[in-house]
């Protein structure tokens, strides 16, 4: 297995967004300081300049503007608007009607300083609290200055109104500017709230990443360990066939790919022939799947190792990948060679005495057994002569082992073959309720064969699709012509095969899977034959509507 490499995980650093503060605050911050100075200013004056009246009056006044200021300073600076607004309103309306009624000579300069309270209600209020804020500023200036002094000419009021209208004007311009920071600051806000819901969407997708990351850590140890466990060989490889990864059992088994890494080189390979490196035995495909069985032939030992290699697939449907299993098959192909051997030991000593317990059972009904007896020897002798067929059957396979060169290949016809396999069945399918159907097609041209052994496939395959079926079913035994070979189709309505067992069907030895009985003799049979020929078999299975074997063989040249 190829080392891990270690994603080392970074802390979280959410960059966060810092706005600057609001331009109303902003603005509020100077005035505060500057009513409060005024105030602090106000009442110090009052006490080291005029009398104890005239004192206690700017010194409540002063002390209250600045108190006022103090509020509107700490409110603003915690951004709490309308509180430091109405706190400065009221800082510097004390103040002003203070510095009225110490300075009354100064009426007109105390008129001009209602603009103060103004400006804070314009930067803080609603226009229509503002406005309230402006006439209350006016009227309280005009009470104090009429009584801090004696009443005022015509030419006072006169210039008084004049300044109330200045201050009126100013009022004005105060709302109109504010409502344009006003607008600006709303602007700010929702920028500000734009900007959190970011940092909180951007903190949310570093979560899911750094999330992410550690379930792709765990996934990716979770898949070291399971291909480390695993005894057969396990190759990874991209899109393009080239691995990626391989667990220790792959490396242990192909050599290190003769030597060198198994990592960059190409999964393929090992389906294509290497004089002096590799012989393959077989390469065959069952859908998307690749069986292929190779030798390695550098070495002393030579293994035979089978590859299955299936492609991953994505949802929409494309490859990402290809998976090879390698597994070591020379202790099975080794262990089959001793088996087939005492078979064909057993074979060979059975032949003999079994033809011998068939003649006698043919002499013993040659005379007068009476009928009970007649039966049951006649049932003896069905059997003994299974029994032969199936030293025969062995032999042969046996010998096409040895020699697959052995045939007896004659140019015949294949239609008098078919017609005979199926007369010579016919009452096999009559005893069992069932329906045998030829349908011959285009003519399958001049064909080269051993026509004994083909004679022995179909009567394998009939017997086989006829075992499979139900009664009152019907069999069908189709001849064509398809791309130049001839081809059988023996389709049964029996029970169908499934597609994981469907390559095992052609073994030699059967095997009990569930209710049926796959593979055996007569079928392995088959497919030596066919292949001995040139050509090749198969099944093709839908569940609810039985099987299909099938066969094919090329014509003669």
């Amino acid at each position: 297995m190829t080392e891990s490499v270690a994603m080392t995980e970074q802390p979280s650093q959410t960059a966060a967004i810092t706005l600057p503060r609001s331009p109303l605050s902003r603005l509020l911050l100077p005035i505060a300081l500057v009513v409060l100075a005024l105030g602090a200013g106000l009442a110090a004056w009052s006490g080291f300049n005029f009398g104890p009246q005239t004192m206690l009056i700017g010194a409540i006044a002063g002390g209250v503007g600045a108190l006022a200021a103090l509020v509107g300073l700490i409110a603003g600076l915690r951004r709490r608007l309308p509180l430091s607004g109405w706190a400065l309103i009221v800082g510097t309306l004390s103040i002003a009607l203070g510095a009225t009624m110490v300075f009354p000579e100064q009426r007109e300069l105390a008129i001009i300083s209602a603009a103060l309270p103004v400006l804070c209600a314009a930067l803080t209020l609603r226009p229509l609290h503002t406005a309230i804020v402006t006439v209350v500023s006016l009227a309280s200036l005009w009470a104090a200055a009429y009584f801090a002094a004696a009443e005022p000419s015509t030419n006072q009021l006169i210039q008084w109104s004049l300044l109330s209208a200045f201050v009126l004007v100013i009022s004005i311009f105060a709302l109109v500017c504010s409502a344009a920071l006003r607008a600006f600051d709303r602007q700010q806000t929702v920028g500000h709230e734009s900007t959190t819901q970011l940092n909180k969407q951007l903190g949310e997708e570093q979560e899911r990443v750094e999330r992410a990351a550690q379930l792709l850590v765990q996934e990716r140890d979770r898949l070291a360990a399971v291909l480390g466990a695993a005894s057969d060989g396990v190759v990874l490889a991209d899109s393009n066939g080239i691995i990626l990864q391989a667990n220790a059992a792959a490396r242990q088994l192909l050599n290190e790919a003769f030597g060198g890494t198994l990592e960059g080189q190409a999964l393929n390979q090992w389906s294509q022939e290497n004089t002096g490196r590799l012989r393959v035995i077989s390469n065959e495909r069952e859908g998307e799947r690749q069986r292929v069985v190779f030798e390695q032939q550098q070495g002393t030992r030579k293994p035979v190792i089978g590859l299955n290699q299936v492609p991953i697939r994505s949802s929409a449907g494309s490859v990402l990948g290809y998976v090879g299993v390698f597994h070591d098959k020379t202790t099975e192909l080794e262990v089959e060679e001793m088996r087939s051997q005492l078979l064909d030991f057993l074979v060979q000593d059975m032949h003999d005495p079994l033809n011998s317990v068939l003649a006698a059972q043919d002499t013993l009904l040659a005379g007068d057994l009476g009928d009970g007896n007649e039966r049951v020897l006649s049932t003896a002798r069905r059997t003994t002569s299974r029994l032969v067929e199936l030293t025969n059957t062995l032999m042969e396979m046996s010998r096409l082992h040895g020699d697959p060169n052995s045939l007896h290949r004659l140019a015949n016809p294949l239609r008098p073959l078919i017609e005979g396999s199926i007369a010579q069945s016919t009452p096999q399918a009559q005893q069992r309720a069932i329906n045998l159907v030829l349908e011959y097609g285009a003519d399958s041209g001049g064909l080269a064969f051993d026509a004994d052994k083909m004679r022995r496939v179909m009567s394998h395959l009939l017997d086989n699709a006829l075992r499979r079926s139900p009664a009152y079913s019907t069999v069908r035994v189709q001849v064509s012509n398809t791309g130049g070979n001839a081809q059988v189709r023996i389709a049964d309505q029996g029970p169908s095969i499934p597609v994981e067992l469907a390559g095992r069907i052609f073994d030699r030895f059967s095997k009990q899977v569930g209710e049926q009985r796959i593979g055996g003799v007569g079928l392995a049979y088959c497919k030596q034959v066919i292949e001995a020929h040139g050509g090749r078999i198969w099944v093709d299975s839908t569940p609810g509507k039985g099987s299909t074997f099938i066969f094919s063989m090329p014509s003669a040249a």
